[in-house]
């Protein structure tokens, strides 16, 4: 399902940000009681994360919240952003997944957020620094993209990846190794032995 047909001029009117280029200083979005506030996207690395309920990929990602930020605390946030949907559906929808402290979920009605990073797909992930620079994108959600997003993370806050992260990167196929059976030293061949090696059929 695309971007709401009414907002597809805005949304053309804006260059897509690229990694080092500025993202917006504050976010103009609803919260999900109506209160219109502009979110400073300043002072923590931020993940924002353009949102739709109706995206199978949308709905995979927020699973992996909790175990994404758990090990950086308040030095990390996500801002989700439902971009064009009724308030009210959304509402329920949150209401059903509840979500880390440090994630916000926002809502975007007019598509006015998301023009503002030229985005027009779902889920698109924006990791800004603690300066509000844009450092790295993704698009769509996959098997290897909390991993990918936890990596991006910890490079921003000058920290190690976790153990089980860089077990994972580091990880390489081992090729399995057949243990040859010593050959018997000539003192210890039997005399039939040493007649079926010489193809001697033994008959008792």
């Amino acid at each position: 399902m695309p971007v709401p047909t009414a907002a597809l001029a805005l949304l053309l009117s804006y260059a897509p940000l690229e990694p080092g280029q500025p993202a917006p200083s504050f976010l103009d979005v609803l919260m999900l009681d109506g209160r219109r506030v502009s979110l400073d996207l300043t002072g923590q690395v931020t993940i924002v994360d353009f949102f739709a309920t109706w995206c199978p990929r949308c709905r995979e990602s927020l699973p992996s919240y909790a175990k994404l930020l758990a090990a950086h605390g308040d030095r990390v946030r996500i801002i989700v952003v439902d971009v064009g949907e009724p308030a009210a559906l959304v509402r329920r929808f949150f209401e059903r997944r509840r979500l880390p402290a440090n994630v916000t979920v926002v809502m975007d009605p007019d598509a006015r957020a998301i023009a503002q990073f030229g985005e027009q797909s779902f889920p698109s992930f924006y990791v800004l620094d603690e300066k509000g620079v844009l450092r790295h994108r993704l698009k769509g959600w996959g098997s290897s993209s909390a991993d990918r997003l936890g990596e991006w993370i910890a490079g921003l806050l000058g920290v190690q990846a976790t153990p089980a992260a860089r077990a994972t990167a580091s990880r390489r196929p081992v090729p399995s190794r057949k243990r040859r059976r010593p050959e018997p030293t000539p003192a210890s061949v039997s005399a039939d032995e040493r007649a079926r090696r010489m193809g001697v059929e033994i008959l008792r």
